[in-house]
């Protein structure tokens, strides 16, 4: 199924989005930025999601993703 992101807001230092996904809807929150990073939180939580990780898992587990130094 798809994983889409609906509602995204942006800060100086994070994003959030509500994740439409086949498990349901969750928001998303995660410490970095630009437009780039939700397609890459998109493809992180699609991965996380298809190797059975929960959607509550999946969007704790990003909320602790930080940025590359530099």
């Amino acid at each position: 199924g798809d994983v889409q992101a609906t509602h995204i807001q942006f800060e100086s230092t994070s994003f959030t989005f509500v994740a439409k996904t086949p498990q349901g809807d969750a928001t998303i929150k995660a410490n970095l930025i630009g437009r780039f990073n939700v397609y890459n939180v998109l493809a992180v939580l699609a991965t996380l999601l298809v190797s059975k990780v929960t959607l509550k898992d999946a969007t704790d587990a990003i909320a602790h993703i930080q940025s590359a130094p530099g």
